[in-house]
């Protein structure tokens, strides 16, 4: 399929990339093999709260709505000097999320369509060699879409890859700030909700944002949810995203990408 050209601009905490739009390409799914495992469980447990504000996952089950998770985990190597990992050996945002998986998060969508794709940039105008972010519509044909700006976006950025050290303190200084921002309906998980290294959902905004795993490599994602008032009618007000897809479609979109970088290291 084709998609639409937009540009798109974003800075991330821990890389500093701005996403270049490009063509989408096909739209299945895929993933690397992994390395070799060495340890037990494949996702984190829960911990004690880091501060006042962190909840317990409250993850609610719906008919129909299900996880579809990653079969492969990634191949990934830091590098020594740095810490980080290789562009080119990043995952394509394209292939976090295919249709399938976005099907299963979504059962009452009765269109998908993606939209656009972009390229990562960094340093002095270089850009990363796969699609750093991808955005979908989100449609239900008893919903009537004046122009494209009235339907639903699932969107997702890849926001870096590195040592679990260095993606996880990133992330946990953005979390920081957003607690100065704190509105009704944002929720602040403790560490390990939901299998994940870190997670937070901001009703507020409609982000989702976590971080996956294996104890040594970290990767930082974002989802945005933008109005879905066909998924939880009752439950929307101005300004929220409404709990149904912070209860029930975040955490099987966590799950969705655990067995990705499954844990292997404590």
């Amino acid at each position: 399929m084709s998609a639409r050209r937009t540009t798109a601009t974003m800075a991330a905490a821990l890389l500093a990339l701005t996403f270049a739009t490009t063509a989408c390409s096909k739209d299945d799914g895929g993933g690397g093999d992994g390395g070799d495992a060495q340890a037990i469980p494949t996702a984190w447990s829960a911990q004690d709260a880091t501060n006042t504000s962190d909840q317990d996952g409250d993850q609610q089950a719906a008919p129909n709505r299900k996880a579809i998770p990653a079969t492969e985990k990634w191949t990934l190597k830091l590098a020594p000097e740095s810490g980080s990992v290789a562009y080119a050996d990043w995952p394509d945002a394209q292939q976090l999320y295919p249709r399938d998986r976005i099907q299963g998060l979504f059962p009452e969508a009765t269109k998908l369509e993606q939209t656009s794709c972009a390229f990562g940039q960094y340093g002095n105008g270089n850009q990363t060699p796969k699609n750093a972010t991808c955005s979908w519509y989100v449609t239900n044909s008893t919903e009537r879409y004046v122009s494209d700006n009235d339907k639903s976006t699932f969107r997702i950025k890849l926001r870096g890859i590195g040592a679990d050290s260095e993606v996880t303190k990133s992330w946990d200084s953005t979390r920081d700030q957003f607690r100065t921002e704190k509105k009704d309906g944002d929720v602040f998980y403790k560490d390990g909700t939901f299998g994940a290294r870190r997670a937070l959902f901001r009703d507020s905004t409609g982000l989702g944002s976590f971080v996956i795993s294996d104890g040594q490599i970290a990767a930082w994602i974002d989802l945005e949810f933008t109005d879905f008032s066909f998924v939880s009618p009752q439950d929307q007000t101005p300004g929220k995203i409404g709990e149904v897809i912070r209860k029930q479609v975040f955490p099987l979109a966590i799950q969705d990408l655990i067995p990705h970088l499954p844990r292997q290291y404590s």
